[in-house]
């Protein structure tokens, strides 16, 4: 095997170590995961699920209700994996996976291209084994695939102007440039043409090249685009269309979800915004461990200004313009951690560039005594992560854990807006649940960190950055397991398991909730669920559909539901029972389980 790799060119080792780590990290990882999460997650999950079963690839629905906010090319991509290997958690995780592999080589290709092999293959590691990509890949959200389609477009843009200056044919790199924009707006709406176009716009305005923007095919582009990314849309809005309310899918997608959620205007109003500043300073946490790096870029700059060519410090330019219109775009809207992920891939190839500068530079210079500063750095994290380990440790003994998570676990929703809010619920003893990631997540950092300064300063940087890759490849591993002690918190797969086990036709099964506090349970049913005085969210507009099946009921139904001798199961968050149980007044109510805050009652004993 050692022998096989050492005949490989630099290119092909590139690219297979990329592979081993985006396989390891993203694809292996998705037959070990925890159970579908509530709300989007297991929403999104259950859309790609009924448009197998209604063999309906134009309307999602969910739940049995229209779900008209979201475009589709990822829920055809579940929906194939589905078809091709049956209803399981893990095959719905596959396309994410996939495209997360994918956007590793893509952004290995266009750093090897744009800046040298070194380059490359930092660039396309750099993506695959930082915070971000790796946390926002663990739910079924689109952006992941929006970063891909944005990545290959800017490449192609890139590659297409060489030719173009070149006077060379550009027609294979146009043709990539006009059909990922097209399934960019397939996988998360307008902004997949609005970001390339500003991007590209920009940098041809700053490097006066505007006089070559006929060059790029404006009509037959156009049209290519359209081809792919118009007939959807059109079937969408010509089959649901709503003559009740005299709205349907072009003004709720195009009006509501586009606009007027840019506004802070959307209806339901349903999102919170994370503060400005925290919002900004949450790309170090995304791009962590390799933004420790980021001073690199100051240095690297001088270097690239005396020893490289006009072509590199574009690119360079290019580079800074794609997070900054991202970033700036939504600065001024409603805005989740997550929403620039696509900018992602630009600090990767910014600091893989900064990272093997470094290593082409002299020994003694400024830019490689802070290389070595910055890897000293990491270490000494590592040093004081496992010191905050052992103390939490220490403080741990003698408490007994609880099976349940959910019980030793406090109550923030004040940060519940940020994607990682439920952090500030952990308490001292919740850490007795989580002793061995604990463990694990600190030797990670600090052997990794020790290891990348080490052997920095002997002089490997090549083996320096694969140590910390390794060491982000653990820490991955160990927050895995974390996640399978927060699934009873996080997920209704086991309460959805009880149901299922006694669950006959003619049941009812009703949330005291939202649908998204509950929508694994309809996942993993595969039964419709009623919510109780809830008509909101992502499937208020569609249950006012004339065809649309009757899931909101208020408290009058409700209790002629329970006094009607039909089976109803009552699904309902801790905090919401106390009022569930002064609906009910002195009716018999039967306890079938507890677990992770949650409550499952019934009219009826149930075995």
């Amino acid at each position: 095997m050692a022998g096989f790799f050492n005949d490989l060119n630099e290119k092909s080792k590139s690219t297979a170590l990329i592979l081993l780590f985006g396989i390891f990290i993203y694809f292996i990882s998705i037959f070990w995961a925890p159970a579908l999460l509530d709300d989007a997650d297991s929403v999104h999950a259950q859309a790609a699920q009924e448009m197998v079963a209604n063999n309906n690839f134009i309307t999602l629905y969910a739940n049995g209700i229209r779900y008209l906010e979201k475009a589709p090319f990822m829920y055809w991509l579940i929906a194939i994996s589905y078809k091709l290997f049956g209803l399981y958690d893990p095959v719905g995780r596959i396309p994410i996976a996939l495209a997360s592999i994918a956007l590793m080589l893509v952004t290995a290709s266009f750093g090897r291209w744009a800046f040298g092999e070194r380059a490359g293959l930092y660039s396309g590691i750099i993506t695959g084994t930082c915070v971000g990509i790796y946390l926002f890949t663990r739910i079924l959200i689109p952006d992941v695939i929006l970063a891909l389609w944005l990545t290959l477009a800017l490449y192609s843009f890139l590659r297409a102007l060489d030719k173009i200056e070149k006077r060379e044919n550009p027609q294979n790199w146009l043709i990539g440039l006009y059909s990922s924009a097209a399934l960019a707006v397939l996988t998360k709406g307008l902004i997949g043409m609005v970001f390339p176009g500003a991007i590209i716009a920009l940098f041809l305005l700053l490097t006066k090249r505007l006089y070559l923007i006929p060059k790029f095919w404006l009509i037959r582009g156009t049209l290519l685009f359209l081809i792919i990314a118009a007939p959807w849309h059109i079937l969408a809005g010509l089959t649901n269309f709503n003559p009740e309310i005299g709205k349907g899918f072009f003004w709720f997608y195009f009006v509501n979800e586009h606009f007027l959620r840019y506004l802070g205007k959307r209806y339901p109003i349903d999102y919170d915004k994370v503060p400005i500043v925290v919002f900004y300073l949450l790309h170090f946490l995304w791009l962590f461990p390799w933004s420790v790096f980021a001073p690199l870029y100051k240095f690297s700059s001088n270097f690239l200004r005396q020893h490289s060519e006009s072509r590199s410090r574009e690119i360079n330019l290019l580079l800074i313009i794609w997070p900054l219109i991202i970033i700036l775009f939504f600065s001024f809207s409603t805005r989740q951690e997550y929403y620039t992920l696509p900018a992602l891939p630009a600090f990767a190839l910014l600091i893989g560039k900064a990272l093997s500068n470094s290593e082409l530079s002299n020994k003694d210079s400024s830019l490689n005594l802070w290389l070595n500063r910055l890897r000293f750095s990491l270490f000494i994290f590592g040093i004081l992560v496992s010191i905050v380990a052992a103390i939490i440790l220490y403080l741990i003994q003698g408490i007994t854990p609880n099976s349940d998570i959910a019980t030793m676990l406090g109550r923030n929703p004040e940060y519940y807006a940020l994607s990682l809010g439920h952090i500030f619920d952990l308490r001292t003893e919740s850490f007795t649940l989580l002793e061995s990631p604990l463990i694990g997540a600190a030797l990670s950092f600090l052997i990794g960190g020790g290891a990348c300064y080490f052997l920095g300063r002997k002089g490997k940087d090549l083996a320096a950055n694969l140590a910390l890759a390794l060491a982000m490849s653990s820490f991955f591993i160990c927050a895995q397991m974390a996640m399978w002690v927060f699934e009873p918190y996080l997920s209704s797969k086991e309460i959805a398991k009880v149901i299922k086990q006694t669950y006959k036709s003619g049941d009812l099964i009703i949330i005291n909730g939202e649908y998204e506090s509950g929508s694994s349970i309809n996942f993993y049913t595969k039964e419709p669920v009623i919510m109780l005085n809830n008509r909101t969210a992502n499937l208020e507009f569609g249950s006012k559909f004339p065809d649309a099946p009757k899931r909101f009921i208020d408290d009058r139904e409700f209790l002629k539901y329970w006094d009607s001798g039909q089976k109803i199961y009552v699904v309902t968050l801790h905090e919401a029972t106390p009022a569930l149980n002064k609906l009910l007044g002195e009716r018999k109510i039967y306890e079938i389980m507890n677990l992770g805050g949650k409550y499952l009652y019934s009219n009826q004993a149930v075995k």
